[in-house]
């Protein structure tokens, strides 16, 4: 009877103490003693992929929305595949002009990035400069994206070059000798925006007409503020001329496909500077 009570405590035990005993008590006390979590559409699966086997799985043959664990692959797929350094924008040359084909960088005039080394090489040619975005096949938004989170940050438009990150940051501010607010935006644009006057708005907000680069900008009481806006890319219409406007040279679009593994490459940020953020 000692010998029985001894292995079935030794059995309790070695379950207890091994990590899916561990993972399988922690999720237990989180899951019923989170008052959060209480009423939650929650799941868990954890997988050994050494062992190919679960260590723990909690309503993990539900469906979710993916969020931001989705940057867990993204940033698996960018370690397997990017190399050291984000490859900028491909080119090749002729006797007259210097043509680009994007790489989808995200870090183009990004303003967390100081160094640019597309932009650099831009303004120092010579030749007429052009783009072809032809071999770009992707819709702007990926299945799933509400529609009406189009003026939000977190949901800018996917292109084949894009630039600042896709989003117009705007700023209100006040400077310390002037009674009135000052409007600014990080790109300056030359697409039009209408002020709203309305006395009962307390916040700052700039809302992006649905289907064009109309903003609309309603005054708020606070002294700093900054919004963030994405702009309606239009294949690479808006890139070129954002771009224009940062090299101060015009840009023509053609389309000129070109064998990949003959074109060469400009490289941009070491990797992990643009997994970091």
């Amino acid at each position: 009877m000692n010998k029985l009570l001894y292995a079935s405590l030794f059995a309790f035990y070695i379950t207890a103490c091994s990590p899916s005993g561990y993972i399988r008590k922690t999720a237990r006390r989180e899951l019923t003693g989170n008052d959060v979590l209480k009423n939650a559409h929650t799941g868990i699966s954890i997988y050994d992929a050494g062992k190919a086997k679960h260590l723990y799985r909690y309503q993990s043959d539900k469906y979710f929305v993916p969020a931001s664990n989705t940057k867990i692959f993204s940033l698996y797929a960018g370690l397997k595949y990017l190399g050291d350094s984000i490859t900028g924008i491909r080119y090749r040359e002729t006797t007259d002009s210097l043509i680009l084909y994007p790489a989808g960088d995200p870090t183009l005039l990004h303003p967390d990035f100081k160094r640019q080394p597309v932009i650099d090489q831009l303004k120092g040619s010579t030749k007429i400069i052009a783009l072809d975005t032809s071999g770009w096949k992707e819709e702007i938004f990926a299945p799933g994206w509400g529609w009406d989170d189009y003026n939000s940050s977190y949901m800018p438009e996917r292109s084949a070059l894009p630039v600042y990150g896709n989003v117009i940051k705007w700023i209100q501010y006040q400077e310390t000798a002037q009674p009135s607010l000052s409007f600014i935006s990080e790109p300056e644009i030359d697409w039009p925006v209408r002020f709203i006057q309305d006395s009962s708005v307390k916040q700052f907000e700039v809302i992006r007409s649905r289907n064009e680069n109309l903003f609309y900008i309603k005054e708020g009481k606070e002294k700093y503020k900054e919004q963030q806006v994405p702009f309606i890319t239009n294949g690479a219409g808006s890139a070129i001329e954002l771009l224009k406007n940062s090299i101060g040279k015009t840009i023509v679009p053609i389309a000129s496909p070109a064998n990949m593994a003959s074109l060469r490459p400009i490289y941009t940020q070491h990797a992990d500077s643009l997994f970091q953020p």
